[in-house]
């Protein structure tokens, strides 16, 4: 039988991304402990569709965990665990996003994300 673990689901803070192919921070990961989405919760400011890669590290060592996902122009889009890959992410490493464009408010993507954390 599979291994069962018990996790604790925590909500990020809503993260703009202002800055197009550049790697964002949407949820830093609790020190000592490994986490999984469970949900994305998206929108896209801009005027055309744009796609949204999630992955880890920051700058050169950021590194797309994740297929990429479809932002439709204007609208928003809610990812449940059912439509995530369950790629584990941590200890060491936070979960960042980054978009094939992006620009101020009200033209910036947004993104949130629901974990569940694991020790």
């Amino acid at each position: 039988m599979g291994e069962f673990k018990l996790g604790i689901r925590k909500v990020g803070t809503r993260t703009s991304i202002v800055v197009a192919a550049t790697p964002t921070l949407v949820y830093p990961v609790t020190p000592g402990r490994t986490a999984k989405l469970k949900k994305v919760i998206t929108y896209n400011g801009q005027a055309a569709d744009i796609t949204l890669e999630i992955g880890d590290g920051a700058g050169v060592n950021y590194v797309r965990r994740l297929p990429r996902l479809h932002l439709v122009a204007r609208f928003d889009a809610e990812y449940g665990e059912e439509d995530l890959p369950e790629f584990e992410f941590g200890p060491a490493n936070d979960i960042y996003a980054q978009a094939s464009a992006a620009g101020a408010a009200p033209l910036d993507v947004e993104v949130l994300v629901e974990v569940e954390e694991y020790e």
